[in-house]
């Protein structure tokens, strides 16, 4: 996969990884870890740069069972190693709210949350289209089309997506419909599964 985005020049890029606190650390993701934690049940999670750990609240619901993971100075994740230290198929699923803009490798980012996964892993992202990687921990952004030709490349399956848009929120789409939003989403988030 190609994507539309380039990879931001890494002078001009703060990696979020490498300072602690709340900052680039905002709360935005409450509508994502909501849509995903209504759409699994019954199984362990991890939740892959969790980090503030906001994230319990919303999916520790249904019998989810979630361990957080972070591995920024003083984070108060479950785990602090780096998802490559994670066994194989340690968790159901895993879940990466708004973070695979923030990594530099993201196909091999994207490949860890498939191994370190059961069933499937859920991944949202800002759409590039509409915010042009111009946030300053962002390396690279990419378009509603792109993520599920990747997993298509590693033989996963689009189970399930959504979208965001202004006045509306976020709702469930199919992947045709994921593509006809690939322009005005605000942003998206998708779950694949193993076949």
């Amino acid at each position: 996969m190609n994507p539309r985005c380039p990879l931001k020049n890494l002078a001009d890029f703060v990696d979020v990884a490498e300072s602690s606190g709340s900052t680039g650390r905002e709360d935005c993701q409450a509508q994502w870890q909501s849509a995903v934690a209504a759409y699994i049940n019954n199984a362990s999670v991890l939740d892959v740069g969790a980090g503030l750990c906001r994230s319990l609240d919303r999916l520790c619901v249904r019998g989810l069972r979630v361990i957080t993971q972070d591995v920024f100075p003083g984070s108060k994740a479950d785990m602090t190693c780096p998802i490559e230290s994670v066994p194989d198929k340690a968790f159901d699923y895993c879940t990466s709210f708004d973070v695979i803009e923030h990594v530099p490798d993201y196909e091999g980012f994207f490949k860890n949350l498939a191994r370190i996964s059961k069933k499937g892993f859920a991944v949202s992202t800002p759409n590039y289209f509409l915010s042009q990687n111009l946030h300053r921990f962002h390396v690279r952004e990419f378009c509603p089309d792109e993520l599920p030709i990747l997993a298509d490349e590693l033989g996963l399956k689009l189970e399930s997506a959504w979208c965001q848009l202004p006045g509306r929120g976020v709702f469930r789409v199919d992947r045709n419909e994921l593509i006809k939003h690939n322009e005005t989403t605000h942003g998206f988030c998708l779950l694949f599964k193993h076949p």
